[in-house]
Protein backbone atom coordinates (compact mmCIF):
# COMPACT_ATOMS: atom_id res chain seq x y z
CA UNK A 1 0.00 0.00 0.00
CA UNK A 2 1.55 3.24 -0.77
CA UNK A 3 1.58 6.13 1.24
CA UNK A 4 -1.13 8.17 -0.51
CA UNK A 5 -3.29 4.87 0.17
CA UNK A 6 -2.31 4.87 3.77
CA UNK A 7 -3.40 8.76 4.16
CA UNK A 8 -6.30 8.24 2.29
CA UNK A 9 -7.35 5.46 4.23
CA UNK A 10 -6.42 6.99 7.54
CA UNK A 11 -8.97 9.99 6.24
CA UNK A 12 -11.54 7.95 5.67
CA UNK A 13 -11.52 6.19 8.67
CA UNK A 14 -11.21 9.78 10.73
CA UNK A 15 -14.52 10.92 8.81
CA UNK A 16 -16.01 7.61 9.84
CA UNK A 17 -14.75 8.01 13.29
CA UNK A 18 -15.82 12.33 13.55
CA UNK A 19 -19.23 11.24 12.25
CA UNK A 20 -20.24 8.91 14.77
CA UNK A 21 -18.98 11.13 17.57
CA UNK A 22 -21.42 13.86 15.80
CA UNK A 23 -24.55 11.32 15.44
CA UNK A 24 -23.74 10.49 18.99
CA UNK A 25 -23.74 13.97 20.47
CA UNK A 26 -26.78 15.01 18.23
CA UNK A 27 -28.80 12.03 19.66
CA UNK A 28 -27.14 12.95 23.10
CA UNK A 29 -28.46 16.25 22.49
CA UNK A 30 -31.40 15.52 21.38
CA UNK A 31 -32.87 13.73 24.37
CA UNK A 32 -31.74 16.25 26.21
CA UNK A 33 -33.70 18.94 25.08
CA UNK A 34 -36.18 16.34 25.17
CA UNK A 35 -36.25 15.79 28.39
CA UNK A 36 -36.07 19.49 29.26
CA UNK A 37 -38.80 20.87 26.31
CA UNK A 38 -41.58 20.38 29.83
CA UNK A 39 -39.87 23.14 31.97
CA UNK A 40 -38.13 25.35 28.97
CA UNK A 41 -39.01 26.72 26.12
CA UNK A 42 -37.57 26.39 22.81
CA UNK A 43 -36.17 29.51 22.64
CA UNK A 44 -34.76 29.57 26.24
CA UNK A 45 -33.29 25.83 25.25
CA UNK A 46 -31.12 27.74 21.92
CA UNK A 47 -30.06 30.82 24.23
CA UNK A 48 -28.69 28.58 26.92
CA UNK A 49 -27.21 26.25 24.53
CA UNK A 50 -25.81 29.08 22.65
CA UNK A 51 -24.32 30.77 25.76
CA UNK A 52 -22.80 27.74 26.61
CA UNK A 53 -20.85 26.77 23.60
CA UNK A 54 -19.81 30.61 23.75
CA UNK A 55 -18.25 29.98 27.24
CA UNK A 56 -16.82 26.83 25.99
CA UNK A 57 -15.50 28.48 22.59
CA UNK A 58 -14.42 31.84 24.25
CA UNK A 59 -10.91 30.71 25.11
CA UNK A 60 -9.91 29.52 21.72
CA UNK A 61 -11.49 32.66 20.39
CA UNK A 62 -9.33 35.07 22.91
CA UNK A 63 -6.09 32.93 22.28
CA UNK A 64 -7.07 33.23 18.01
CA UNK A 65 -8.30 37.07 18.44
CA UNK A 66 -10.84 37.78 16.52
CA UNK A 67 -9.12 38.70 13.11
CA UNK A 68 -10.85 35.59 11.39
CA UNK A 69 -13.93 36.75 11.86
CA UNK A 70 -13.73 39.47 9.43
CA UNK A 71 -15.97 39.62 6.42
CA UNK A 72 -16.98 42.15 3.69
CA UNK A 73 -20.29 40.38 3.46
CA UNK A 74 -21.88 41.05 6.42
CA UNK A 75 -25.25 41.21 5.39
CA UNK A 76 -24.87 37.43 3.99
CA UNK A 77 -23.07 36.29 7.05
CA UNK A 78 -26.29 38.00 9.31
CA UNK A 79 -28.91 35.79 6.70
CA UNK A 80 -26.35 32.38 7.18
CA UNK A 81 -26.85 33.55 10.66
CA UNK A 82 -30.45 33.71 10.89
CA UNK A 83 -31.34 30.44 9.14
CA UNK A 84 -29.10 28.70 11.39
CA UNK A 85 -30.84 30.05 14.45
CA UNK A 86 -34.27 29.45 12.50
CA UNK A 87 -33.28 26.15 12.16
CA UNK A 88 -31.95 25.39 15.76
CA UNK A 89 -35.02 26.95 17.17
CA UNK A 90 -37.60 24.89 14.71
CA UNK A 91 -35.45 21.69 15.82
CA UNK A 92 -35.43 21.73 19.25
CA UNK A 93 -39.44 22.77 19.00
CA UNK A 94 -40.04 19.94 16.99
CA UNK A 95 -37.64 17.53 19.20
CA UNK A 96 -40.26 18.59 21.95
CA UNK A 97 -43.40 17.45 20.12
CA UNK A 98 -42.97 15.31 17.91
CA UNK A 99 -41.36 11.51 18.18
CA UNK A 100 -37.25 11.81 17.92
CA UNK A 101 -37.10 9.32 15.10
CA UNK A 102 -39.29 11.61 12.98
CA UNK A 103 -37.18 14.62 14.12
CA UNK A 104 -33.82 12.93 12.89
CA UNK A 105 -35.67 11.60 9.80
CA UNK A 106 -36.43 15.01 8.93
CA UNK A 107 -32.93 16.21 9.33
CA UNK A 108 -30.95 13.71 7.56
CA UNK A 109 -33.46 15.20 4.47
CA UNK A 110 -31.34 18.29 4.63
CA UNK A 111 -28.31 17.17 2.05
CA UNK A 112 -31.24 16.05 -0.32
CA UNK A 113 -32.73 19.53 -0.47
CA UNK A 114 -29.52 21.51 -0.01
CA UNK A 115 -28.70 19.90 -3.68
CA UNK A 116 -32.35 20.76 -4.86
CA UNK A 117 -32.42 24.41 -3.61
CA UNK A 118 -28.35 24.87 -4.74
CA UNK A 119 -29.30 23.95 -8.29
CA UNK A 120 -32.85 26.19 -8.15
CA UNK A 121 -31.52 29.24 -6.07
CA UNK A 122 -27.76 29.09 -6.68
CA UNK A 123 -27.97 28.16 -10.52
CA UNK A 124 -24.77 25.29 -9.63
CA UNK A 125 -25.32 22.15 -11.84
CA UNK A 126 -25.86 18.76 -10.66
CA UNK A 127 -25.48 15.72 -13.01
CA UNK A 128 -27.29 12.20 -13.38
CA UNK A 129 -25.71 10.64 -10.49
CA UNK A 130 -26.85 13.25 -8.01
CA UNK A 131 -30.07 13.47 -8.78
CA UNK A 132 -30.11 9.72 -8.58
CA UNK A 133 -28.33 9.85 -5.41
CA UNK A 134 -31.19 12.37 -4.85
CA UNK A 135 -34.35 9.84 -5.52
CA UNK A 136 -32.72 7.31 -3.89
CA UNK A 137 -32.39 9.20 -0.75
CA UNK A 138 -35.76 10.39 -0.76
CA UNK A 139 -37.07 6.98 -1.01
Amino acid sequence: MSSQQRSLSRNAFQGILWMLAAVLLSSFAGGIVRQLSGAFTSVEMVFFRNLVVLVLLAPWIMHKGFGFIRTTRIGLHSLRVLFAFLAMLLSFFALARIPIADVYALLFTIPLFTIMLAVLVLGQRAGVKTWIACAAGLC
